[in-house]
């Protein structure tokens, strides 16, 4: 667990905190090593930097990248397991279901 925001290693920390919208991962330079601490830098969205928001979305789309194999396994690892019962499959591609979430009826709203 991180100490107060002092003994990270950086003041301007604090005010990045201020605004909680987006996580950023960090390794923290202490003394004459690196030492890698689990620590984030929260970052609004609306003021990122295109670096930032663009370092952010790579890290999250990998994240989603290691779901899919992990799901990947798990299936085939079972399918392989339980030959006489129906494999289950999973499609990887999420397209159409990431646009019917983007066009879903929000709360109280009744669909077309």
């Amino acid at each position: 667990m991180l100490g107060p925001i002092s003994e990270v290693g950086s003041v301007s920390v604090a005010d990045e905190l201020n605004t909680v919208r987006q996580a950023i991962p960090q390794v923290i330079h202490k003394g004459d090593g690196i030492v890698t601490v689990a620590a984030f830098l929260w970052y609004d969205i609306h003021e990122a930097t295109r670096k930032v928001m663009h370092k952010s979305l790579i890290n999250r789309r990998e994240q989603m990248v290691s779901d899919g194999l992990q799901l990947t396994f798990d299936a085939t690892y079972w399918n392989k397991y339980h030959p006489d019962e129906q494999p289950i499959e999973l499609p990887m591609d999420l397209t159409d279901d990431i646009q019917w979430r983007i066009n879903a009826p929000k709360d109280g709203e009744e669909a077309a």
